[in-house]
């Protein structure tokens, strides 16, 4: 095994022009990330249809083969929510 970092900093997302969910014309997104099978969210920003997120998230790596490494996905989904 490397010595690798054990963890791995995810930032920054941009939604824009999204579909009006709510009665008001606006939405409440939110952006699901997983990597690895560790899963976390951003939080919801609420009534509106553009926005950015700045959330910054930690996934823990450590005890990793480079191999596990570099056969990792990261899997990154928004959607909006009604709240």
């Amino acid at each position: 095994m490397h010595a690798l970092t054990p963890w791995l900093p995810v930032v920054d997302f941009q939604a824009q022009d999204l579909k009006a969910k709510n009665l008001n014309g606006s939405s409440d997104p939110v952006v699901f990330v997983e990597i690895m099978g560790q899963k976390k969210h951003t939080k919801v920003k609420k009534n509106c249809t553009s926005c950015v997120f700045d959330d910054l998230f930690f996934f823990n790596f450590k005890d990793l083969s480079t191999e596990e490494i570099d056969e990792a996905t990261i899997k990154v989904r928004g959607t909006c929510i009604d709240v």
